[in-house]
């Protein structure tokens, strides 16, 4: 096996480590907390 495909293996594991915790959160339609941290901070007012 060829060193870029070790690279390969490693961007879409991260990919994947990244995205699975996204899409579960999704799924029943919670909010994100970094998401309502940000939109805190800028000072907005909370969305229902």
């Amino acid at each position: 096996m060829r060193w870029y495909h070790d690279l390969a293996y490693f961007f879409g594991g991260a990919f994947l480590a990244n995205a699975v915790p996204h899409y579960v959160n999704g799924i029943p339609g919670t909010r994100s907390k970094v998401r309502s941290r940000i939109h805190r901070a800028k000072g907005c007012p909370p969305r229902s």
